[in-house]
């Protein structure tokens, strides 16, 4: 009887060491996964002000979209507007924004004019606009 509950107990010995261990295991790995977790969480990423201010226009041609509705709205034939380029002047709580185009006149002329914007600093969006002429030499 004696070698019975020896061999037993020495079962138990063995089954719970290694319940200990995979314990052990489990929790390290889980422990571990939760602290990277935590790290990502807490990285921050940092965007300048020329990627902000770059994020307010076209990737495509550089046009601010809310500037180029207004002027469309305008517009004899909307259908003829075509973006030639536009520039602009970040003076942080504003953005100055010159736009170049051509459209069709009331008379079927294709003609160049330029659109003169301020934007808000912050969030890009359109302060107030103007037709203006070009400055000469």
């Amino acid at each position: 009887m004696k070698g019975n509950s020896s061999g037993e107990s020495s079962e138990n010995r063995l089954s719970l060491l290694v319940f200990v261990f995979f314990t052990f295991v489990f929790l390290s790995v889980f422990m571990s996964t939760g602290r990277r977790s935590t790290s990502v969480v807490t990285m921050r990423i940092r965007i300048t002000r020329p990627e902000i201010v770059k994020s307010f226009f076209s990737a495509q041609n550089g046009s601010h979209k809310e500037l180029e509705a207004k002027i469309k709205s305008t517009l004899t034939d909307p259908d003829s507007y075509e973006h030639v380029e536009t520039h602009f002047r970040d003076d942080k709580k504003t953005i100055h924004v010159l736009t170049t185009f051509r459209s069709e006149n009331a008379s079927g002329r294709t003609t160049v004019n330029y659109a003169e914007g301020t934007l808000n600093g912050n969030d890009g969006r359109l302060i107030s606009w103007k037709f203006v002429k070009p400055q000469s030499g």
